[in-house]
């Protein structure tokens, strides 16, 4: 009788030690997983923040482009301009 109250302390005792072994890792893992989440949230805005300065920065190539374009054209024209200008002005040497 004594050994089995003896041995059932004993394993009340291994019980309560195990849940509180169980609880100190589910607070550890529980902790985990919440700054996971906020390094996921972080990431995630930081990602949306990249995105936005991608499209900023695409739009401005884009315009780049387009003036670019735009002088190279008038330049183009000018030089066609001038040339015809110098064959008139040879023509009427002539």
């Amino acid at each position: 009788m004594k050994g089995d109250e003896e041995f059932l302390k004993e394993r009340q005792q291994e019980i309560e030690n195990e849940k509180k072994r169980l609880s100190e890792q589910f607070a550890m893992l529980n902790n985990s997983i919440n700054q996971t989440e906020n390094e996921s949230k972080r990431m995630d805005n930081e990602k949306a923040s990249v995105v936005e300065k991608q499209q900023v920065l695409e739009k401005s190539i884009m315009s780049l482009h387009t003036k670019t374009k735009e002088i190279r054209d008038d330049i183009i024209n000018h030089a066609s301009q001038q040339k015809t200008i110098e064959k008139s002005s040879a023509n009427l040497l002539k």
